[in-house]
């Protein structure tokens, strides 16, 4: 390569740094600024609703996308939850604004219940395909401990301190939430006295959001280990039993 190439690429490298640099600068900075200012300080600044407006309309050629490709979005999903989950812990860490701490955290945990559900499920279905792919989803219904014990049934996942410890923490979240509804309603009825009722139950204690962003982490870590060998067995055409 000539001096004057390598000269050329070591100027469109760094101009590439430079880039990069900014784009990471203006999305830390977005992140901050998410942080400091909670939905009903975000509202001031948006025009009033008028006849012509219309909720779906064609936006940018990068925009996000619902029918990009039916595959695309399926897989989609649960990909979206745990990263709401993960990203909503960034910005309560680091507001100081309590209303977005104490009410993010709900969003965060609904997302992150629902990640496991669908991950869980999406395994089995691309397993067990068809009929039986049916009965497995429907019999454990929303019920994660129930997914956990058919997701222990796969082949290649042998049962260790790992599974166990993971049993443990999905029995703390089905805990707390067994019916999927908990971190989505706040509050229930007693469908016989008609009595309302908070949702949460009164021994549930949250502290340490670091801890629950790693805990988070590692559990995707482990179940997107998982899902990921059921499609590759699915696209390899195997199919193995334990």
């Amino acid at each position: 390569m000539s001096i004057h190439r390598k000269s050329k690429h070591r100027s469109r490298h760094k101009r590439k740094e430079r880039l990069a640099k900014a784009y990471k600068k203006q999305i830390r900075l977005e992140i901050i600024r998410l942080s400091k200012k909670d939905i009903s300080s975000e509202y001031l600044d948006v025009p009033l609703i008028k006849p012509s407006h219309r909720l779906f309309i064609d936006g940018e050629y990068n925009d996000a996308m619902i029918g990009r490709g039916l595959w695309l979005n399926q897989n989609n999903y649960q990909e979206g939850y745990i990263g709401v989950a993960i990203r909503l812990l960034d910005l309560i860490k680091l507001s100081d604004n309590i209303a977005i701490k104490d009410s993010y955290i709900f969003v965060a945990l609904y997302c992150f219940r629902h990640y496991l559900e669908l991950t869980m499920k999406d395994s089995l279905i691309h397993y067990y395909k068809g009929e039986a792919a049916f009965t497995k989803v429907k019999e454990c219904g929303h019920n994660l401990l129930l997914l956990y014990k058919e997701i222990l049934k796969l082949p290649n996942v042998t049962q260790d301190e790992t599974t166990n410890t993971v049993r443990e923490m999905i029995n703390t979240i089905q805990g707390y939430d067994p019916m999927g509804v908990t971190f989505r309603y706040p509050y229930h009825i007693n469908e016989q006295t008609g009595e309302i009722k908070t949702s949460l139950r009164p021994n549930m204690v949250l502290r340490s959001i670091r801890t629950l962003r790693t805990r988070m982490m590692q559990l995707y870590n482990f179940f997107d280990g998982i899902n990921s060998m059921v499609h590759d067995y699915e696209r390899n055409g195997i199919k193995y039993t334990k």
